[in-house]
């Protein structure tokens, strides 16, 4: 069970989201130490359950190799859970690879889609607007950028049911004919292909509701992502 301040913060949140919506979970990693956390908690014992892990998938290995040789790793067992369709979906706050290389082999991709893509929500004074791809694909080809804003779109409609999303391309200025090859090419696919969309958005718009959803390469929207968190960082300090 992977992440900043696990598994403490983790067994913590997942017992506070009981108290959000009606779900059982699954909580797969060391069992002895999830079960000594858990006898401190109040809960409905009905709706947690835990799975044991015996193996740890580290941040510095490659994510390729040890998927597939860490078989009973907590990433592991989880995408596995959903393959099986014992689970409807896997958080993890573990090495973001891992979990992405482990959803690929165990899970598998959605049929037509040639790349998963990791995608995030940033709250704004508005709506939030939901960055993709934020680092799954850092070399990209246009129609991966359609497909990104397609699946962006899709999510963002099915947790935000009261908006109707519009679609930006990030780029450096908001002619279409601003931006590298990948980005001119990406615009002429998604104006064809995506109703709501909006054109070109640069970096200073970002978070000023003009796009509900925002695509790029992986490359970039990591670079973004690692840029805002760290200014809201350093204002709140």
């Amino acid at each position: 069970m992977g992440g900043d301040y696990a598994p403490e913060e983790i067994v913590e949140g997942a017992i506070l989201s009981l108290e959000e919506k009606d779900f059982s979970i699954i909580l797969v990693g060391e069992e002895e130490k999830i079960n000594s956390l858990l006898s401190k908690q109040i809960f409905d014992k009905k709706r947690v359950s835990v799975l044991n892990a015996t193996q740890k998938i580290e941040q510095d290995e490659s994510p390729a190799i040890v998927v597939r040789r860490k078989k009973q790793s907590s990433i592991n067992i989880c995408s596995k859970l959903v393959r099986d369709k014992v689970a409807d979906g896997m958080i993890s706050a573990g090495p973001t690879g891992a979990v992405m290389t482990s959803a690929i082999l165990n899970i598998g991709r959605i049929k037509g889609v040639k790349r998963p893509a990791l995608a995030a929500f940033i709250p704004t004074v508005k709506n939030p607007i939901l960055l993709i791809d934020i680092g799954a694909n850092v070399d990209c080809k246009p129609i991966y950028l359609l497909q990104f804003a397609i699946m962006g779109k899709i999510l963002y409609k099915n947790l935000l049911v009261d908006v109707q999303p519009k679609v930006g391309l990030l780029s450096i200025g908001e002619e279409r004919t601003k931006g590298n090859h990948l980005v001119q090419e990406s615009y002429e696919l998604i104006s064809k292909s995506i109703k709501d969309f909006v054109g070109n958005i640069e970096g200073h718009q970002i978070l000023d509701g003009k796009a509900h959803v925002i695509v790029c390469d992986g490359f970039t929207g990591n670079v973004v992502i690692k840029s805002i968190e760290g200014t809201a960082e350093m204002l709140f300090n």
